[in-house]
Parts: C-alpha cells; structure tokens; sequence
C-alpha cells in the first residue's frame, strides 16, 4: 500500500504522455507493449472501449476503460496515428518507456518495481476486493476454456464495472495522483517536472 500511494501521489508531477501509461497499465493491468501500440483509431470515447485487434494470445480483446484512463488519454496530443508515439513514425519504443520507468521509480523509491509489476499489482487489487476469477482472466485477457471465463470476457459491462470501481478506489482512497481533476503538470515547478523521454 505504501509503494502504491507513492506512485498515485506521484502521477501529478509527471508529463502528460508519462502519467497516461502508467495509468492505463496500473487501471487496466494490459500488457506493457498493447499499451504501447494503442491506435487512436481502437478507442471509442463514446462506450469508453479499447478494441485490441491483436495481443500476445493471438486473439482480439475489448477493455472497457475507466473514466480516468479516458480523461488522462483525452487530454494527450493527437500527433500520429499512435497514442503514445515514438520517434520516425513508430510508437513509442520499449527502450524509452523502460528508460521513463528508471527516472520515475528512482525518483519515487520504487527502484525494485518493474513495469510489468503493474499489471500483477492491478490483479492483485482485484483479488483483494472480491473480483472473481473469471472476471480477473478476463481483465488480463487470459486465455481459459472455463464457460466462466468465456462469459466474463464477451460481457463488457461486468469488466468495466470491476475496473471502473478499481480506479475510483485508487482516485478515493489516493486523493492526489490527480486523475479526479485532471491536474496537469504544466503549472508545476520545472525541478519537479519528471522529462519525457523518447517522446
């Protein structure tokens, strides 16, 4: 619970495109390299889904995404077809979110936190408030042949309701990440402003 109150008290002070996919990986516990190459064109703002035409277990996969990870993708510039782009038209490289990650845990005295420790500490928060299995494969797009899981993974709206409820406790209980007033960092002093990297 400490190392989690650092990291949501920290959110305020970094960039925009920085805070955006450490939201989106801790709120929805995807996988570093989705979050990476999320299009602008799989998100519709309107039913607050992320369509993923591919993942890493071969299929399609459908989040619904928490009013805080839609306002804190909202607010990110529309420069490439990418959400979060890199550089020469790509998205945003593996080297440089790592890079970021290195700057940021240092500075929070999170240095034994690795990025895919997100998404374990979103499932890990799911357990802890009862989410059943079903739903928490579901959420990591877990493959499972269990009727169960099926289920979860085709109903959208019992995935948006564990994961929405998630973020409002995090938002709630963490007060000052920011993400309730969409506090940006643009009016903080320079010297607490962590840069952008590989932007």
């Amino acid at each position: 619970m400490e190392e989690l109150q650092r990291f949501m008290d920290g959110l305020i002070h970094l960039p925009d495109k920085s805070r955006a996919y450490l939201v989106l990986l801790i709120m929805t516990g995807c996988r570093m390299g989705e979050a990476r190459q999320m299009r602008w064109t799989d998100l519709d703002p309107i039913s607050r889904l992320w369509r993923k035409p591919r993942t890493k277990n071969g299929s399609s996969h459908v989040v619904p995404l928490p009013l805080q990870v839609m306002e804190a993708i909202r607010i990110l510039p529309k420069v490439s077809q990418w959400v979060f782009p890199g550089v020469n038209g790509a998205p945003w490289s593996e080297a440089s979110a790592h890079k970021m990650w290195s700057l940021v845990r240092s500075r929070w005295n999170m240095v034994d936190v690795r990025l895919h420790d997100l998404r374990r500490t979103c499932a890990s928060y799911l357990a802890i408030q009862g989410e059943n299995l079903p739903v928490i494969q579901s959420v990591l797009n877990h493959r499972s042949l269990a009727p169960t899981s099926i289920y979860a993974r085709l109903n959208t709206k019992v995935t948006d309701r564990a994961l929405q409820a998630q973020a409002d406790r995090f938002c709630i209980v963490l007060p000052n990440s920011g993400l309730i007033e969409q506090v940006t960092p643009s009016g903080l002093p320079e010297h607490e402003v962590v840069p952008a990297v590989g932007s």
